[in-house]
């Protein structure tokens, strides 16, 4: 077996992977160990954090407080005191804080951008912390010809890494920093983004196929379409409340009440963690397509869901539920839309990219709403887009040459509620 070697930066040594100092000039080897320690830790959120750590018991504690029912002799005041009193709970009264800084698909992004720079800094011996212009420009230059479309979501991540460890960029390394940026954006080409899933497509799926695994699939498509989930949100809906009663507290993220179907999703891309948002819909086809294999409607495609589900318990359904009664894997759900797709005669691929995906159900909502004339904002409030999100304008660019689906478009969404205080009922 070939032994892992390093080379020393000051005397372009060639020395064995062991070696603590070089051979020759006698350099300690301690960028390269620094860094590759650092790749084994979570830097991103270990940098928010600082090195301020609350023990277990002292949260358990600090909640045991918080929650108390105030009464006579402990209020409000008296337990902000008692928290202010004590460093230990202080700290995790930061902590807490400090978790809602970002929602929890951003620390993950973020971390796992972090962590790719560190292990190729380590891979170049060179010193990932603080920044500095070699380690900017090294890293911008890897992800530049390697093509990474996303390379300025990982300058920021690092940049905003470095930040938090209080350090400074100055002058040069600023100046490399943005100019990798500027030169990461060019010939890149034109935006990419997966063609949509429409309802119509999805009917004639259902009318080719008898396959338990693949109806599965289409029915929970539709459900995506018509409330704009990600496809991991749609994939992790579990609970399913059978009580009717309208001031019902349980945590079951799905209900389904007098032809209502109402799902509850606990944070997302664009909101804070555990931020509780609903969206309700009702039936939109009268029962009319409730005996087709995959009817277009969500709830509908809801129920039938459910009658073919093996999960008798409402608190371990999952409306994704697979093999083992588990929830299906991402993986394997884009994998069958993209053959759902193919059995239609339709190209999938082009120059090795696919063009169908779990954002394929998202951008077909858009166009939907979009198709039945409601504004940017609304689409953008009803989907859980940023408010100043351009994806939307990309998704809905050509929703207005889809002439043959305006009509459906204009009955498919039928809002029940108000979402998040705006009305939704006018199409």
């Amino acid at each position: 077996m070939m032994k892992r070697i390093w080379k020393c930066s000051n005397c372009s040594t060639i020395n064995t992977k062991v070696s603590v100092r070089c051979k020759k000039c006698k350099l300690e080897r301690c960028d390269e160990q620094q860094a590759r320690t650092a790749v084994s830790n979570d830097t991103f959120k270990k940098a928010i954090y600082s090195d301020r750590v609350a023990p277990a018991s002292v949260k358990r504690k600090l909640k045991k407080i918080t929650d108390s029912v105030p009464s006579s002799y402990i209020g409000k005041r008296e337990r902000a005191v008692m928290i202010a009193r004590s460093s230990a709970l202080s700290v995790a009264a930061e902590m807490e804080l400090k978790d809602a800084y970002f929602s929890e698909s951003t620390c993950r992004a973020s971390s796992s951008e972090v962590k790719l720079y560190e292990l190729l800094m380590a891979e170049s011996q060179i010193s990932p912390w603080p920044l500095h212009e070699t380690s900017i420009t090294r890293f911008a230059s890897i992800l530049k010809v390697c093509k990474y479309r996303g390379a300025n979501c990982y300058l920021t991540a690092i940049s905003s890494t470095n930040k938090l460890m209080s350090h400074q960029l100055d002058f040069k390394a600023a100046y490399a920093m943005r100019m990798a940026r500027i030169a990461c954006d060019r010939d890149l080409g034109d935006d990419f983004s997966v063609d949509p899933i429409t309802l119509s497509q999805l009917r004639d799926v259902g009318k080719l196929t008898s396959s338990r695994f693949r109806l599965l699939v289409g029915r929970l498509a539709v459900i995506g379409i018509y409330y704009c989930l990600r496809p991991r949100e749609l994939l992790n809906l579990r609970g399913l409340c059978q009580c009717h009663s309208t001031s019902c507290s349980c945590s079951a993220a799905v209900r389904l009440r007098c032809g209502e179907l109402q799902i509850t999703l606990y944070g997302d891309k664009t909101h804070q963690k555990n931020e509780k948002i609903v969206r309700s819909l009702v039936c939109c086809c009268g029962g009319s397509t409730a005996k087709w294999p995959i009817p277009i409607c969500p709830v509908c495609a809801f129920k039938a869901i459910i009658s073919s589900s093996s999960v008798r318990s409402p608190k371990t359904f999952w409306l994704s539920q697979g093999k083992l009664k588990k929830p299906l894997k991402y993986q394997g759900f884009h994998d069958e839309l993209v053959l759902m797709m193919a059995s239609l005669g339709r190209v999938t691929k082009v120059n090795g990219r696919c063009l169908y995906g779990g954002q394929s159900l998202r951008r077909s909502g858009a166009q939907a709403l979009a198709a039945s004339g409601w504004c940017l904002a609304l689409i953008r409030l009803w989907g859980r887009w940023a408010p100043d999100s351009q994806v939307v304008n990309r998704y809905v660019r050509n929703a207005a040459l889809l002439a043959k689906d305006v009509d459906a478009a204009r009955s498919i969404f039928t809002v029940s509620g108000a979402a998040d205080g705006v009305d939704t009922t006018r199409i």
